[in-house]
C-alpha cells in the first residue's frame, strides 16, 4: 500500500496524476457546438478521503454530462493546488464539498463552494 505522505512517492505521482488528467479532460471536452464545459471538483470525504475531478457537459436544450476524469488519492490542498495548475485546457472550474475555511495554500484565498460557482 502506498504511503500518500512520502515525500518521494508525491514527487513521482504529481507528474502522473497531471499526464492521466489531461488526457482524460482532452477525451471528455468533445468541443460540441452550443456545449459549454466545466471541470468540476469534488472533495470527497468519506473514507477513503480523495478528490474526484469531473468534466461536465451543458448542451443547450439537452441534460447535463457528468464525465469522472480522474481520482486522486492524495488529500491535501497543496497538491491538488499543483494538480489543478498542470492542468492545459482553460475551462471554467467548479468546486464542491469543500470546507468553509478552506484556502490555497499558494494565495491564501478561501474556496468557496456557493452552490458550486467557484471559479478558481
Amino acid at each position: 500500500m502506498e504511503n500518500f505522505t512520502d515525500p518521494e512517492y508525491i514527487r513521482k505521482q504529481l507528474p502522473e496524476d497531471i499526464k492521466i488528467l489531461n488526457e482524460r479532460i482532452g477525451a471528455a471536452f468533445k468541443r460540441l457546438p452550443k456545449t459549454q464545459y466545466n471541470i468540476m471538483i469534488v472533495d470527497f470525504k468519506l473514507q477513503p478521503q480523495k478528490y474526484n475531478i469531473f468534466v461536465n457537459a451543458f448542451p443547450k436544450g439537452r441534460r447535463i454530462k457528468s464525465t469522472p476524469v480522474h481520482s486522486i488519492d492524495i488529500h491535501d490542498l497543496d497538491y491538488l493546488e499543483k494538480v489543478i495548475d498542470g492542468i492545459e485546457f482553460q475551462l471554467t472550474k467548479v468546486y464542491r464539498g469543500f470546507d468553509e475555511t478552506a484556502k490555497w495554500p499558494s494565495t491564501g484565498k478561501p474556496i468557496i463552494n456557493l452552490r458550486g460557482d467557484n471559479i478558481r
